[in-house]
């Protein structure tokens, strides 16, 4: 094997990740193969066709099953599902309340901090724009010549020749080059860093233990591999999260540090009152309740921490996880609505039309809703279950004063709009159904005929993928 043939098309590879948006997962799996086999002989286009076409044949194996759990795997196996929520804007706010209290004992066991991980990720991040920007680096999306094309789940097209050659420089750093990037970092820190967010291209994983969600790079000598620069700083919850897994303190808090964070996310609401930790009934506390206009909601934030199999992306342990979270929240706010009549709670509840119940998951969860198509759960009360990726980003939305009216929209039954989160449904409501009567008058028909209707809004997603589709109608 020639060493700088390999890397040369693992850049290649990476360079297809960038340019192919819609075909992340597919690449991904290429981008395994191709680490673990070391053919640097192989066309990427040819194994993202034969990777596919070997899932579509294990799948077909499986018709026997209910469409429903076909549904529900595919979904959970979504190659990016625990990141899909989760917005590198708000990562440092959410990483330094949650992990940073247990910074102590994090460097004691790891060698580094987690403030010298975040400061890490952030910097790496800026560094690689800084080089996109210096080498005129064309930020390109491979655009669908037809709806056929589209449609072909096992279709990646190759980026330009200048494209990888330009992608190639900028993900490829040289370890003199970070040392001198961290300059101020001790070199022990920095080599522990690496260590924990590497793949070694001397002793890598299996392929099927291999998560670049959590090892967005690649050590290779004396240099490293940028081989998805998306992951560098949107994956710290998920690998903060498994490197404390083993943590008692962390462990012991049971979720205390989540709870305040999203209680000071809370805050931004538009609410008319609003308290924190209420005891009710017998010995009872609730995390949150918070009275608007019109309604009254008590609010659990999920303090059930992931297995570890869930952050490896383990499906069964993905499905029981929320599971268990999510019933044991409902089951909390249930019982807080019963007692929505008595004291404390009646100061908060009375005069309201509406009461029910906001579940916040903590931001490593997915956004799995109680009325999307996979139909994870089911309650009587008006329930709503938000990532809290999600809930940081609508608050930043400037509709955010009308929360109360999306909240009751989006908490009808049955829902007819299936989204992959919250955001699209907020685009949804603010978008279309709430500026126009037609599209009122067909969520009612939807909802009477039990239709589906799939939404993916422009608002909070980049379609230049369709850009070609959409200017030849």
């Amino acid at each position: 094997m020639c060493y700088n043939k390999f890397l040369a098309k693992v850049c290649e590879v990476s360079a297809s990740l960038k340019y192919n948006s819609e075909r992340v997962s597919l690449l991904e799996e290429v981008l395994k193969s191709l680490l673990v086999d070391k053919n640097s002989q192989i066309n990427t286009v040819d194994e993202a066709r034969k990777i596919y076409e070997q899932s579509v044949s294990q799948n077909k194996r499986k018709q026997t099953e209910q469409l429903n759990e076909l549904l529900k795997s595919h979904w959970f196996k979504t190659g990016e599902l625990l990141i899909s929520n989760i917005s590198s804007l708000h990562v440092p706010w959410y990483v330094s309340k949650k992990f940073l209290p247990y910074n102590k004992q994090f460097k004691e066991k790891f060698g580094f901090g987690i403030d010298s991980l975040l400061f890490f990720s952030l910097i790496l991040q800026s560094y690689l724009q800084y080089k996109q920007q210096m080498l005129n680096f064309e930020d390109l999306t491979y655009q669908f010549n037809s709806e056929a094309e589209y449609g072909d789940l096992g279709f990646v097209a190759d980026p330009p020749t200048d494209f990888v050659r330009k992608w190639s420089k900028i993900i490829e750093i040289s370890m003199s080059e970070l040392e001198q990037l961290f300059y101020m970092m001790p070199e022990s820190e920095l080599n522990s860093i690496l260590k924990n967010l590497s793949l070694d291209i001397e002793n890598l994983p299996k392929k099927e233990d291999m998560r670049f969600y959590l090892t967005p790079l690649l050590q290779a000598k004396n240099k490293v591999f940028v081989l998805t620069p998306k992951y560098l700083v949107v994956d710290l919850p998920l690998l903060c999260e498994s490197l404390l897994h083993d943590c008692k303190c962390y462990l012991n808090s049971k979720g205390r540090t989540f709870e305040k964070l999203v209680q000071e996310t809370l805050r931004a609401l538009p609410f008319n009152s609003m308290a924190f930790n209420l005891r009710y009934g017998a010995n009872y506390e609730v995390d949150a309740v918070v009275k608007f206009k019109e309604s009254f909601w008590a609010v659990e934030a999920s303090s059930h921490p992931p297995s570890l199999k869930s952050i490896k992306g383990n499906l069964m342990a993905i499905q029981n996880d929320i599971k268990k979270t999510v019933t044991k929240c409902i089951k909390q706010g249930s019982r807080c609505i019963k007692h929505a009549h008595k004291k404390p709670l009646n100061y908060f509840s009375k005069n309201v039309k509406t009461k029910g119940v906001i579940i916040v998951v903590d931001g490593i969860y997915p956004q799995l809703n109680i009325n999307s198509a996979m139909e994870l759960f089911e309650e009587d009360l008006p329930v709503y279950i938000i990532n809290w990726f999600d809930l940081a980003s609508l608050l930043e939305e400037p509709e955010v004063e009308e929360f109360e009216n999306f909240l009751l929209w989006r908490s009808k039954r049955p829902m007819p709009i299936v989204c992959f989160d919250e955001k699209d449904y907020w685009a949804y409501y603010f978008d279309y159904y709430k500026n126009d009567k037609k599209f009122r008058a067909a969520f009612k028909t939807a909802q009477k005929k039990q239709l589906r209707v799939f939404y993916i809004s422009h608002r909070f997603n980049n379609k230049d993928y369709l850009g070609k589709l959409v200017r030849s109608k």
